[in-house]
């Protein structure tokens, strides 16, 4: 019977569909559409090739060999390859240089609560782990009552944060109560902790002359059981035995100038762990025997037993004559008030484990001066076999000052590569302050509002500034190990800065974290009966991370990386400083004190970094409470991944564009730099000085009142304004006693050193001060802007003199930004920010979300972080924010676990108004942390565990990423239909409007297609064109191991970086190669240095033209489309659900046939279902070749019967 032939057709604008199985698809779907794109029209069409823009040299003559992620400002195309960002100059050349724009080193950087205690103050944790068991250890006090010191111990699960032991006491020191023993601060147990194989080694002071160590053996914990206690409880003491270290037996350290009875040793010691030729998995000791004689001490161990392996003693000596000296510990004093005690750090480089001859241990100390009345900061080397010692030695055996006229706090030096040369940093301190180093301008200049001046020169001794404050800092040096006369002093990093973190190392560079305060103290104190300079509560404090400059060449400043938010300092010798110095009627009391040694870095994965710390929680009254509030501390976790979770991301905001990292940098087409300033400026004395120079201010008939602010300034290459939070305020009144007609009063005022920045040198100080004169629309509360001032660089101060002669027209100037409005302020390290209804939300690295001001004309991008209506708050929620974004009307956040939509206006500029509750609209819907997100034409699209989703206006969850589910499938589905698939990561998402597509960037695929075809890796950008609503997808090939790092489209153009730091662009035609022996090209890419064919290929899933298994014949099989060029088309056709097919024809099309119809016949044609895949691989020309619109299928079909061969029958019948 003859069988009924018909014609069937389907339009390619049916789109990808791979989410189902091949027996299940949808007639006229495709399986794949590689290396095409849609028309408007529906057709699919061969998309442009990718063309390298060139080297990857810089202007500077250098070349970059990683790209970490790409960006745009307006016009403008941006790389970052981890170290630095760099712009393109050019984007229409293929040789154009990279220009430098500035450190950019993308990290996460978080300091997080571990303990959020009611009462207490724990000073910053030490932290080890082992076997994914963390544990801390730390010093705390009860603020009510301050009568010992104890000794706190905290395991925890490193994964979950479940407490094994929480709270428990090793020991309680009593704090010394006797007001004449000058050493009393050194009473301190200073407990530490280092990680020796599987076991936590904990060693502390016990308070009678003895320091003791305990163990945990992390081994059971890690395998289920239960810490046992007793591993917390130390040997047994009898002299020198197994669980106690014997420190030196007397002597009394102090300076030589200062009264010697009444003194008491305690020990000041250091602990490292230690691993070189000479000791493997053991740790080292060191500290002080006697007043002249310094001993280290390696130790090995045994199941968390330790023995004494070599030991080394050292004397300190002159640096003018070959002649031993002692070691200084400075005592508590009152002239000048002072808590300094001194440090004694060692350092254990670890970097060499075959030469015992290697110097790998530091000690960092503070000796007597030759006079022997003051302080100088130096060190010895050990070499690894404890055999001898170096000095940083002029001649002979003489010994050079590190630092002179100042005592050592702690130290912690570094190698950047294994067996180099050793970098140095130190934070030391002076008992004297030292006058500023500046100079008068001229009176005209230093009056005019708004004018610019330098800071003046003032009577130093009049400044009643704590010397603490104004000669504390911390600084860089250099040394090469076994050569005499190598030591260099290098830079100066920061005042008022305490070293919290060792140093570590990181690809090749090297790091440390410092402590900033920017306040007098972490209270209110009034200094004086006329001058009242207010703290800012602990508030104006932040932990930056630098990173070292190791060219031994040039003195570049160290630069910061990373920053927590304001307010989130670990504890450090300036927060310490009031604790320290307590008096009870002008006389000193016992003091109390946290701070001492450095916290231990451990790198806890690749690229992951911890160390332990604290963080300022509230004030509370303490025993002596009308003296002042203590602050409240809970110890936290420091962390910082230079592997971020998701690539950096990026906004634009008035002309500048703003990346996420270790804080939000700012690009602004000349340099990078930090959004938002990381402290506001001090005001650390203000005080009436009377000369017979220039000077009005003050009042004959009453007391006259100044008030005075400061803020730092600074207007980038756009014209934006940045401003930090103001300072504290200082107030000084001027008696009717101190007006004299024939006498000249001016107010001076002194500022702290400056600020961590980026734009140091560029900065500025404006200077806000109330007016005497009061008016009737007015009053004297107001703060208007009196003069900007250049602060000085070289000085731990800088001071300015306000004469006052032009209080008439300061009722004309600019008043204070945060008159009625909130203060700017900084929020540390983000990861993910978004544009949402004209402000910017940024989440932080310790998942919080902060919302800006509303964005304004000429002003920069402006956080808030003292009012918590700024803060969107994501309540009952545990999981990690892993997306943020813009919808319409609310703002997006999913977590790993849930989706949240917030809504409402938000607080205005003056802090007035609240966002909405999150609500829920998609539970049990989580994001991937790692994955990126972005608001698109078809919603807010992000991938979740099962795939892509949108999130439309409605807020409804739609897969829009179903059709592309096995594209993106990296572990096939098994028999079992419960069996996890693993989908490939989201790495990018761009929109082109010119084109309506959206270009999904995923990590490459090698895993998938082609694995390890000639040494190449494939990537795979899944497209989207919104306006046919289908995908289609482009395959590169990479070299081995490379991915994609990034997509942005500028001007319509698609821009793709990958990991081996080469940027390619996708032509405006197709880009073909032709060759010497053939005119014929193929089509290629160019994502490097080589030159890499692509075919383009659409194949239809499975068709079936019956019922199931109703099988058929297929005739021909037709093409319709159009003829731009010429090109070689293959067709191969695969039946019945094979995965081999036939090829039926390859053919060179040349000539313009109208219509575009072309028609392919098949010899073996009985069949169940079928798939075509079109090819077209070469062409001739670089122009577009064809585009193609449907497939039309000739088929033959008998009545419908269920016939199949005897072997394929289960009975016969």
């Amino acid at each position: 019977m003859a069988l009924s032939k018909q014609l069937i057709g389907f339009n390619f604008s049916n789109g990808l569909s791979t989410e189902a199985d091949a027996t299940m698809s949808a007639p006229g779907t495709l399986e794949k559409a590689e290396n095409v794109r849609y028309l408007e029209s529906g057709a699919l069409v061969g998309r442009e090739g990718f063309v390298n823009l060139g080297s990857r040299e810089t202007l500077a003559g250098g070349s970059i060999d990683t790209g970490y992620v790409n960006a745009k400002r307006q016009n403008e195309y941006l790389v970052a390859d981890g170290d630095n960002l760099y712009s393109r100059p050019s984007l229409t050349g293929v040789t154009d240089e990279l220009s430098d724009c500035g450190i950019y080193r993308p990290c996460e950087f978080s300091n997080k609560f571990v303990k959020m205690p009611k009462g207490k103050k724990h000073g910053n944790a030490h932290y080890a782990t082992a076997n994914g068991v963390d544990v801390f250890v730390y010093s705390e006090y009860d603020a009510s009552d301050i009568t010992n010191y104890s000794v706190i111990v905290d395991v925890l699960d490193s994964e979950t944060g479940h407490f094994y032991v929480q709270r428990h006491a090793v020991v309680n020191v009593a704090r010394e109560a006797d007001r004449t023993k000058t050493q009393r601060l050194y009473k301190h147990p200073q407990p530490q902790c280092i990680t020796v194989g599987a076991y936590i080694f904990i060693f502390y002071y016990d308070g009678s002359q003895y320091v003791r160590y305990t163990t945990i053996n992390t081994t059971p914990i890690s395998t289920g059981t239960a810490v046992s206690l007793s591993n917390l409880t130390p040997a047994a003491v009898a002299g020198s035995v197994a669980g106690t270290i014997l420190p030196r037996t007397g002597g009394a350290n102090v300076e030589p100038s200062d009264d010697n009875s009444g003194t008491e040793f305690h020990p000041v010691f250091s602990v490292a762990a230690v691993n070189n030729a000479s000791i493997s998995n053991g740790f080292a000791i060191a500290y002080s025997v006697d007043e002249d004689t310094g001993r280290v001490v390696t130790y090995t161990q045994s199941s968390g037993t330790a023995t004494a392996s070599a030991s080394i003693d050292f004397t300190p000596k002159k640096d003018s004559a070959d002649a031993n000296t002692t070691f200084l510990f400075a005592p508590l004093a009152s002239t000048p008030v002072h808590g300094i005690t001194s440090g004694f750090q060692l350092v254990a480089l670890n970097d060499n484990t075959s030469s015992a001859t290697s110097y790998q241990y530091f000690v960092f100390y503070t000796k007597n001066n030759d006079a022997g009345n003051g302080p100088d900061v130096t060190f010895n080397a050990f070499k690894a076999n404890l055999a001898s010692t170096e000095y940083p030695i002029t001649t002979g055996t003489r010994q050079a000052a590190v630092v002179e006229d100042a005592f050592l706090i702690t130290a912690s030096a570094k190698t950047a590569t294994d067996d180099g040369d050793v970098y140095i940093v130190l934070e030391t301190t002076k008992a004297h302050r030292r006058a500023p180093n500046v100079t008068k301008p001229s009176p005209a200049s230093s009056e005019a509002p708004h004018s610019t001046i330098h800071s003046v020169a003032v009577d130093a001794g009049a400044l009643g500034v704590n010397p603490y404050y104004a000669e504390h800092q911390v600084q860089t040096a250099f040394y090469t190990r076994g050569t005499t006369n190598s030591f260099a002093t290098r830079n100066l990093s920061t005042f008022s800065g305490s070293l919290t973190s060792d140093i570590f190392r990181h690809d090749g560079k090297l790091y440390y974290a410092v402590s900033h305060y920017s306040a007098p103290f972490e209270a209110n104190v009034n200094i004086g009966t006329s001058r009242t300079i207010l703290g800012v509560l602990g508030a104006n404090n932040v932990m930056v991370v630098y990173q070292l400059q190791t060219s031994t060449t040039d003195n570049l400043q160290d630069v910061v990386i990373a920053a927590t938010p304001t307010g989130a300092a670990a504890s450090s010798y300036i927060s310490d400083f009031m604790q320290r110095i307590q008096q009870d009627n002008g006389n000193f009391s016992s003091g109390f004190r946290t701070v001492y040694g450095i916290q231990r870095v451990t790198e806890v994965s690749s690229g992951k970094f911890r160390f332990g710390a604290n963080r300022f929680v509230e004030f509370e009254s303490t025993k002596a409470k009308t003296t002042f509030n203590d602050s409240v501390r809970g110890i936290s976790l420091c962390e910082i991944n230079f592997n971020t979770t998701k690539l950096p991301q990026h906004v634009e905001n008035q002309n500048t564009t703003i990346l996420t990292g270790g804080f939000n940098h700012v690009y602004d087409g000349s340099l990078v730099f930090e959004n938002e300033f990381f402290t506001a400026p001090v005001i650390l004395d203000a005080f009436v000085q009377e000369t017979s120079g220039l000077g009005t201010l003050g009042d004959s008939s009453s007391a006259t009142t100044y008030r005075y602010v400061a803020v730092y300034e600074f207007v980038d290459a756009q014209g934006n304004v940045y401003r930090s939070a103001p300072s504290n305020e200082a107030e000084v009144s001027i008696s009717t006693s101190q007006y004299s007609s024939d006498t000249y009063r001016s107010i001076t005022l002194g500022l702290g050193g400056w600020t961590p920045s980026r734009t140091n040198g560029r900065n500025r100080i404006a200077i806000y001060r109330t007016s005497p004169l009061s008016t009737a629309v007015e009053s004297r509360t107001v703060f208007r802007r009196l003069c900007t001032l250049i602060p000085d660089l070289d000085s731990s101060m800088t001071a300015f003199n306000d004469s006052g002669t032009m209080d008439a027209q300061l009722l004309f100037a600019e008043i204070l930004y945060t008159s009625g409005f909130q203060p700017n302020g900084n929020i540390g390290s983000t990861k993910d920010i978004v544009l949402h209804r004209n402000r910017m939300f940024a989440v932080s690295a310790e998942d919080i979300i902060f919302a800006s001001q509303p964005l304004e004309i000429e002003t920069a991008l402006r956080f808030v972080i003292a009012s918590p209506n700024y803060i969107v708050p994501i309540t009952n929620e545990k999981a990690n924010i892993a997306a943020i974004g813009s919808n319409l009307e609310h703002l997006i956040v999913f977590t790993t676990r849930n989706g949240y939509a917030i809504a409402g206006d938000g607080p205005d500029a003056t802090g007035n108004g609240l966002f909405s509750r999150p609500r829920k609209f998609a539970p049990g819907i989580g994001a991937r942390a790692d994955a990126a997100s972005k608001l698109t034409p078809m919603g807010f699209m992000v991938q979740t565990g099962s795939g892509i989703v949108s999130v439309d206006k409605t807020l409804q969850v739609v897969s829009i990423g179903a059709p592309i589910t096995k594209t993106l499938q990296t572990q096939e589905k098994g028999l079992h239909r419960n069996e996890t698939v693993i989908y490939t990561h989201l790495k990018s998402i761009a929109v082109n409007s010119k084109t309506k597509e959206i270009y999904l960037g995923f990590e490459n695929m090698d895993n998938v297609s082609d694995p390890g075809t000639n040494g190449l890796d494939d990537e795979f950008i899944c497209v989207f064109n919104y306006g046919v609503k289908q995908w289609t997808t482009f395959k590169l090939r990479l070299a081995e191991g490379a991915s994609n790092q990034g997509l942005v489209v500028i001007n319509g153009d698609l821009f793709r970086l990958d990991s081996n730091g080469h940027s390619s662009k996708m032509q405006s035609t197709q880009y073909v190669t032709g060759t010497a022996t053939n005119t014929t090209g193929v089509y290629t890419d160019t994502h490097d240095a080589s030159t890499r064919a692509f075919t383009k290929v659409i194949k239809t899933n499975f068709i079936k033209f019956g019922g199931p298994q109703e099988q058929f014949r297929l005739y021909r099989i037709g093409i319709l489309g159009d003829y731009t060029a010429a090109s070689t088309i293959a067709v191969t056709l695969y039946k019945d659900y094979r995965t081999s097919g036939d090829a039926l024809t390859s053919t060179e099309i040349t000539s313009d046939a109208n219509p575009y119809h072309l028609r392919a016949h098949v010899d073996d044609q009985k069949c169940q279902a079928v798939s075509v895949e079109i090819t077209i691989t070469n062409s001739a020309t670089s122009t577009d070749d064809l585009e193609l619109s449907s497939l039309v299928f000739e088929v033959g079909k008998r009545s419908s019967r269920l016939k199949l061969p005897a072997t394929q029958t289960l009975v016969n019948s």
